[in-house]
């Protein structure tokens, strides 16, 4: 599974549209908030049957928290001042996802 975790994903003008608007999106209306929850949710759910073909609700948890993780580790790959932080890894990204058990079920 690759982890797009390179400079390009760190551009905000480029990079992961949830990492760049988190905080703004969550300023906003309870409309806005449910619109962006919705889109969260299927892709999610996408990846969930991905990792769980059998029983994706089984994986929606463990897939949310990877999706949540993966947000953060870019918004605060952005914000460090060196590019030599173990977080701006993608192999490291990687590892921690194989670690975390959601490497899709053959």
């Amino acid at each position: 599974m690759g982890v797009p975790y390179g400079p390009a994903s760190r551009n905000p003008d480029d990079g992961c549209p949830s990492a760049a608007l988190l905080d703004e999106i969550g300023r906003c209306t309870d409309a806005t908030k449910q619109a962006y929850t919705d889109g969260v949710l299927v892709i999610v759910d996408d990846i969930a049957a991905r990792l769980a073909p059998d029983d994706p609700r089984s994986a929606r948890v463990k897939t949310l928290s990877v999706f949540a993780m993966m947000v953060g580790t870019l918004q605060l790959s952005r914000a460090l001042a060196t590019d030599n932080s173990p977080i701006r890894s993608s192999k490291k990204a990687s590892r921690t996802l194989v670690l975390l058990g959601a490497e899709p079920q053959s």
